[in-house]
């Protein structure tokens, strides 16, 4: 089969989702044909071996070969009570087979097996010619040197061919090769894809030992299940003021709090045995009595083969296929029915798809205005809590949001004098500084703990705390933020950064001028954040007294424990960085970083986050010099802040659509003496620059994503019934990756628009046929007959409600806003129609296009149409509207 991730060179590719053939119990390990090197050039393809989670398996991607071989091994415990593994390899050696590729598995297998006890080899050798005797399986040699060869190898380690299930021509193609004992060979029932006559299915038993489960069985309270009722009498009941007196420290406060918690938990909310789950979710009681009667027959027949039981296991086979159909119809059903009232179903369900299976890796200036003094009130506190989403977890406190937002109203009362008396006294309890630390899988090798994102889970009541205490830090430093910083910031977002920085690109490149830009990469940026420099940068920002001494509470002495498979790892300190999964950590990052623009005097930096990029025209060589000088400014600013830069990550790229003398193009630019290197393309906050600006390899990149994630959908819907379930599923998953921020690059050729619209146009095709509306051949008709505006239209309509929010202050980006110019007539028309922003001049196609230049050109158009629409007094629900209107006229 053909995979989406190709796992040795890191790369996405077209295909199946592991997690649309196996559920989540299993781990699937798969190598596609792509990371072949007899075969990378051939599509489709490949092998997969997928295991029990309970077990404890491994790949070994060092046992690899050429070859299309996979290699996994399984912990077991042999006959002799001691710990062994199982090492498996499932093979599959295209026709026809040469003689080096035959060669160069059995070479590179012999390394491998010398020193493993324990074998197994599944897989097709296309060795149609070797006859396998029935009985003992023992071939005849018919003097080839394929055969000799194999059967050499077969003998050298000790290995038996146990599969004697001839395909419809009688053959043997598929191998069992092993030194343990295999039995019980039948052709599977449950099979993931049509039945290949030339590979019918297998399966058997092997007996070897006992293997070793790594998932722990817990034991969870039922949160859902609790008795409010009963809890917030006894809540109301607490002399809270008498019990948390004003002589006691926080931490004592909180100890107190928790301990009367803890005891309605244990007196009011039930508790239930979490055990490792055997079957899917739609396996009902009845279906999972009757499969593990099913089962009880399958034994008695591999024992004993009477033909009584062989009867009866035939016929509880049937039931079990009938009712399974049945089960999951029913589910399917439920959750296209529960969409409205529960669509959490039906996306756990979508996500349980759609995320890929895998193992876990084997862990070896002074303000002017001071913010002294903050205090909330009983009715603030009450409102954060009532609004929690009572589906998030518990932190390490264990009290999740669904019983803390059920009992919103007798907590407030508690909450409000440990969360004031701990503004007042300056300290952060020390319970609510240790993280739950859950590993998330980015990219790269899966065995590698470097490709993982450390995930924190902090204790739910100090992040209400953070989050009361962020509403007023966000007003009193609205004005110190720099404008060029548009991450984690109220009004800004990646679009203002990226349309910004584009028009900046564009408006340069149209008037000739190359523009060189550095992309920079920190290194662990948010862990390294030092704290001492960042305090002093809060003082500077007029933050003093109790809430500066609270600050430093908070970002010292914290912890974090790793929890993975209900195990916990033992806590370690984080002496460094900005709590993550905090509401406060992005607020204080982006003010440890708000003076990197004073460093750079020459260049234009954007910022969003850690993300930053510094770009300036390059006319001359001096130029160049000027931009290497804020570089190292820039390296200035990190020795002096203890952050690390990652050259090897660092870029640059230069836009431009002719080249400079060869002086300017060979210039090579260095942070801290590491030559940076020169890419053609680069991805910018999930847009695809290239250096001419032309946007073809986005729109490549975007199809393509759009297309495997279409087929997706269509796969995994065959049994909806209601078109309503697959289109929603189409606008969260397809048609959002090709919308996302499209006012930087909305395409201005037909042949671009065209593209992008045939990825709907062929979803509805399938849509019509699927809903016997095939005879809508019309893409229009097809569109009215959904409900569904065509993407063009889409875009358009963003265009307007960008230049709208940026117009009346709902976006906050002072370098876009500066681009505008209103365009005041001499005389006022009587009509009213004139168009009221000047197009500035342009000297090419790009600088036409460019986004200030197009969005002010759509609207000129629209306001010389209509009477009807002003974009400086109406509400934005008018404005939306009134488009909408415009639109379906021009297509009457």
């Amino acid at each position: 089969m053909n995979g989406l991730y190709d796992s040795q060179n890191n790369q996405k590719t077209e295909g199946v989702l592991s997690s649309e053939l196996f559920d989540d119990r299993y781990i699937v390990y798969r190598r596609d044909r792509s990371t072949s090197g007899f075969h990378s050039d051939k599509i489709g393809g490949g092998v997969l071996v997928a295991v029990d989670k309970r077990l404890n398996s491994r790949r070994h991607k060092n046992f690899e070969s050429k070859c299309e071989d996979l290699w996994v091994s399984i912990d077991i415990i042999s006959c002799d009570k001691k710990k062994d593994r199982l090492l498996i390899c499932a093979v599959y050696l295209p026709p026809p087979v040469k003689t080096e590729i035959l060669d160069h598995f059995i070479h590179n297998s012999n390394q491998v097996l010398d020193n493993i006890k324990f074998k197994l080899i599944l897989g097709d050798f296309n060795q149609s010619s070797i006859v396998w005797n029935e009985g003992t399986l023992v071939a005849h040699r018919s003097g080839t040197v394929l055969c000799d060869m194999l059967l050499d190898f077969i003998d050298l380690h000790g290995l038996r061919q146990f599969n004697n299930i001839q395909n419809h021509k009688s053959k043997i193609l598929d191998l069992v090769l092993s030194n343990v004992s295999v039995v019980g060979f039948s052709s599977g029932d449950n099979v993931l894809s049509v039945v290949d006559s030339l590979h019918p299915p297998l399966e058997f038993v092997i007996s070897i030992g006992c293997s070793r489960a790594v998932i722990k069985n817990q034991v969870r309270q039922s949160f859902f299940k609790a008795d409010y009722d009963k809890i917030n009498q006894e809540l109301v009941r607490v002399d809270w003021c008498g019990e948390l007196r004003g002589d006691l420290t926080v931490d004592e406060m909180l100890d107190i709090f928790y301990g009367k918690i803890y005891e309605l938990i244990r007196r009011f909310v039930p508790s239930r045995k979490v055990s490792n789950r055997k079957y899917p979710a739609w396996f009902t009681k009845d279906l999972i009595t009757l499969q593990r009667e099913k089962y009880r027959y399958h034994v008695k027949v591999k024992k004993f083969g009477n033909p009584r039981d062989i009867l009866s296991f035939q016929l509880l086979r049937d039931r079990c296929l009938r009712l399974q159909s049945y089960c999951y119809n029913n589910y399917i059903e439920k959750l296209e029915s529960s969409l409205k009232q529960n669509p959490k179903l039906l996306w756990s369900h979508l996500k349980s798809k759609r995320l890929d299976i895998h193992s876990y890796p084997s862990y070896g200036g002074v303000g002017t205005n001071n913010f002294l003094t903050c205090a909330f009130s009983k009715r603030e506190i009450l409102k954060a809590l009532e609004h929690l989403d009572p589906f998030k977890g518990a932190g390490s406190d264990k009290l999740p949001s669904i019983f803390i937002s059920k009992c919103a109203g007798p907590l407030s009362c508690p909450l409000e004098i440990i969360y004031n008396a701990s503004l007042r006294s300056g300290v952060f309890p020390s319970r609510w500084k240790n993280a739950r630390v859950v590993p998330i899988y980015k990219s790269g090798d899966k065995m590698l703990v470097s490709n993982y994102r450390p995930i924190s889970i902090l204790p739910t009541l100090g992040k209400v705390l953070e989050k009361l205490l962020c509403g007023p830090l966000t007003w009193h430093l609205k004005h110190h933020m720099s404008s060029d910083q548009h991450g984690f910031l109220p009004k800004r977002s990646t679009c203002t950064n990226l349309v910004s920085f584009a028009d900046e690109l564009a408006v340069s490149v149209d008037s000739g001028s190359p523009v060189d830009v550095v992309y920079t990469d920190f290194s662990k940026a948010f862990d390294l954040v030092s704290h001492p420099i960042l305090l002093d940068k809060l003082s500077r920002l007029g933050i003093g007294n109790n809430i500066l001494k609270w600050f430093s509470s908070y970002l010292e002495g914290r912890s974090a424990n790793v929890v993975l498979n209900g195990f916990t790892s033992n806590p370690y300190l984080t002496p460094t960085g900005v709590p993550q999964g905090s509401h406060l950590g992005p607020i204080l990052f982006n003010i440890f970083i708000n003076d990197i623009p004073n460093n750079i005097r020459h260049s234009h930096c954007h910022l969003f986050a850690d993300d930053l990029k510094i770009s300036r025209c390059v006319k001359s060589r001096r130029d160049s010099l000027f931009l290497q000088e804020d570089l190292d400014g820039l390296a200035s600013w990190c020795n002096k802040n203890r952050m690390t830069l990652n050259v090897n990550k660092c870029s640059v790229i230069r836009f431009s659509r002719h080249r400079l003398r060869k002086d300017c193009d060979d210039y090579e630019y260095r942070i801290n003496n590491a030559p940076l290197k020169r890419v053609e393309t680069i991805r910018d906050l999930g847009i695809t620059l290239d250096r001419c600006l032309r946007f073809d390899t986005h729109f490549n990149a975007i199809s393509a994503k759009a297309l495997r994630m279409l087929g997706f959908i269509l796969r995994n819907t065959r049994e909806f019934k209601q078109s309503d379930t697959i289109i929603l599923l189409y606008n969260a998953l397809v048609r959002s990756s090709l919308e996302y921020c499209s006012v930087v690059w909305n395409p201005g050729y037909r042949v671009h628009i065209d593209r992008i619209e045939r990825i709907q146009r062929k979803f509805l095709r399938i849509l019509a046929y699927r809903q016997n509306v095939g005879y809508l051949r019309d893409y229009r008709s097809r569109l009215e007959h959904f409900k569904i505006t065509s993407l063009e239209d889409r875009r358009r309509m963003h265009d307007l409600v960008f230049l709208y929010k940026l117009i009346n202050g709902v976006l906050d980006c002072p370098q876009l806003l500066n681009k505008l110019d209103i365009y005041v007539p001499t005389r006022i028309p009587r009509h009213g129609k004139y168009k009221p922003f000047a197009v500035k001049r342009s000297y090419t196609n790009l600088g036409s296009n460019s986004p200030i230049n197009r969005l002010v050109r759509e609207y000129n158009k629209l306001a010389t149409s209509t009477l009807e629409i002003d974009i400086f007094s109406d509400k934005l629900t008018k404005f939306k509207k009134v488009i909408k209107i415009n639109d379906s006229n021009d297509v009457v």
